[in-house]
Parts: C-alpha cells; structure tokens; sequence
C-alpha cells in the first residue's frame, strides 16, 4: 500500500507515493486546515481521497485575549505618556511664565530705576544749573560790592585830602561849600551798607554748604569758612584778597592753612573738593 498527502493550504501540491503512513508537521501557524489522504495498491487502484478537518489553535501570546489585553495597555501607556507630556508642558508653560514673569520685573524694575536715575540726573542737572546761576549772581553781588569798597576808598582819599586844606584861609562862602561836600562824602561812606548785605547774603545762600563744611571739620575757623565760600564763588585772589582786607601773600597763606585743614595733599583741587561737599 501506497500514499500520497496534501495540507490545504499549507501545501501547494499532492505528495509523492510513499509506503510510510505516518507524516509530522511542525510549526504550523494558527488556522485552520484540511488534511487530504489517498491511497493506492499494488496494482495501482487510488482510493477516493479522505478529508480530515482541525484547527491550529494559537499560542497564548496571540491569543485574541492576548491581543486584547496587548490594546488594553497600549491604551494605558498612550493615556500615561499623554499625561505626562501634557504635565510636561504644563510645567515648562508655568515655569516659561514665571520666567518672563520675572523678566518682565526686572525689565520693569530697571526701567523704574532707569527712570528714577534719569530724574535724579535732571535733577542733579538743575541743581547744577541753579546752583551756577547763584553762584554767578553772588560773584556779580561781590564785584559790585568791590567797586563799592574801591568807591568807599575814594572818598575816604578825597576825605583825608579836605581834611588838609586850610579852611581858615578860606572866605565864608568856599568854607561853607568845603564842610558841606565833606559831610555829605561822610554821610555817603557811613550809610552805605551793601558790603554788610552782601555778606550776609553769602552766608544765607550758602547756609547748608557752611554747616555741612562745619560738621565735617569742626575745627574750621570762622574766616576759613568765609575763605571756602569766596573759593566756591571761584574769585580770584585779588578778589578775594580785597574782601578780606589781606595781602595776595595772605590769600595764599591762608589757602594753605585751609588744605592743610582739609587734609588734601597738593595733588588735590580744593575748590572741586568744596563743590563736592
């Protein structure tokens, strides 16, 4: 006895004839199958082929179930990275506000600060401004004061000269005109008080530079303190000489005698220092 085999449809093609009717299969996928068998004899008779029916059930890894439970996590792990990209992004959009929320502050504040540098420095600028402008009305105060004093010189001259004159020799009429021009250069000498005014209005322009001078250096003189206002007004030494009723020689002296005080060394501009108090 002879037989040949088909697997539908896991073979294309009948069999050889073969005299061994056992036949194995490995490996077969899930699915179903028919298995065909016929046989034949010694004189060569076939049989109608016999038909046997069975299914290749898969592993459990393929399973439907498996498959399902497969979709199952997958749909865990997609709502899982979702949310953890969601959270992510909520994060880094908190964080990315909170950033520009603290760039926006500091740029805030900077341009507050900015602002406030500004207004200080326009400030700064009109103090400036004004404190020129004071300075260059005091300077001119002083030279029309200094033209008084220079007038005030005059007269006292012209003063001293009458004095000189033999009024005796004199007729009535002249004497009377001489005593009449003295007492009127006199009357003019005395009642002038501009240079007074003058001081005083110095001292009261620059009232808080003199107590700021005075309580940083306690042991300033009063006269050193007038000296420091006439350096600030930037007189001369001339000027300031025929202010103070000194020689030129005695401004010097008296410069020194302040830097000194001061504790500035020669290198130092003391009127810049002055200004800076």
């Amino acid at each position: 006895m002879q037989f040949s085999y088909q697997l539908e449809p896991f073979d294309d093609k009948w069999s050889n004839w073969s005299t061994i009717s056992i036949k194995e299969y490995t490996n077969l996928r899930e699915g179903d199958y028919t298995m065909n068998v016929k046989v034949r004899n010694s004189y060569g008779i076939q049989s109608e082929p016999s038909t046997l029916l069975f299914t290749v059930s898969p592993p459990w890894y393929r399973h439907f179930l498996a498959f399902m439970v497969y979709f199952i996590f997958i749909i865990i792990a997609i709502y899982i990275i979702s949310n953890r990209i969601k959270m992510k992004i909520r994060k880094n959009k908190y964080y990315e506000t909170i950033e520009q929320r603290r760039l926006y502050l500091e740029k805030e504040s900077r341009i507050r600060q900015e602002q406030y540098d500004l207004e200080k420095e326009i400030e700064k600028l009109k103090n400036d401004k004004l404190q020129i402008k004071i300075l260059a009305k005091d300077k001119e105060l002083v030279n029309n004061s200094l033209q008084v004093v220079k007038k005030n010189k005059i007269l006292n001259g012209i003063i001293h000269k009458l004095k000189e004159i033999d009024i005796e020799a004199l007729d009535d009429s002249t004497k009377f005109q001489v005593s009449k021009l003295n007492k009127s250069i006199v009357k003019e000498v005395n009642t002038d008080k501009s240079w007074k005014d003058l001081e005083k209005h110095i001292k009261n322009v620059h009232f808080e530079f003199l107590k700021r001078l005075k309580e940083k250096y306690p042991t300033i003189s009063p006269r050193e303190l007038d000296l420091s206002t006439y350096l600030l007004m930037n007189m001369s030494t001339k000027e300031i000489a025929e202010i103070m009723n000194i020689s030129t020689g005695g401004v010097e002296l008296a410069r020194y005698r302040l830097r000194k005080k001061l504790g500035l060394n020669k290198k130092e501009n003391l009127i810049g220092f002055l200004m800076s108090i």
